[in-house]
């Protein structure tokens, strides 16, 4: 193999290793976050359990969008505690009794996902 077809085939490989790696970063990590939305939600019943709540979810409390969701907390009651579903389709905070750990009360919200910075705005970053 020549010198200049090793070279084109170099830079072929390069430009589909590139491409492969933009479309990755691009990729929206719906995963986990897929089960949390409204019809999930509207399974949840008073009484419930965590694990319940977690099996129709698909997953434990946290924040499924890498940290892009902007977060909205509503009061937490005396006696209660609240854990919350971040995904891509919804924002859910569930209340549980602190006595038996049950469900009392939900709340669904539909996900405020923040801008990403264009590269652009990335370079302006380092000179700020």
């Amino acid at each position: 193999m020549n010198a200049s077809r090793r070279n084109l085939l170099s830079a072929a490989l390069a430009v589909l290793l590139l491409a492969g790696f933009l479309a990755a970063l691009r990729a929206r990590p719906a995963g986990l976050s897929s089960g949390i939305n409204k019809a999930n939600f509207d399974l949840i019943e008073e009484g419930m359990t965590q694990k319940d709540v977690e099996e129709i979810f698909g997953c434990p409390p946290g924040d499924y969008t890498n940290g892009q969701a902007v977060p909205w907390r509503c009061g937490l009651v005396v006696g209660m505690r609240q854990e919350f579903w971040i995904g891509y389709e919804g924002d859910i905070d569930v209340e549980f009794r602190k006595k038996d750990g049950t469900v009392v009360d939900k709340h669904f919200i539909e996900t405020w996902i923040r801008p990403k910075p264009t590269w652009l705005d990335r370079i302006r970053g380092f000179f700020q």
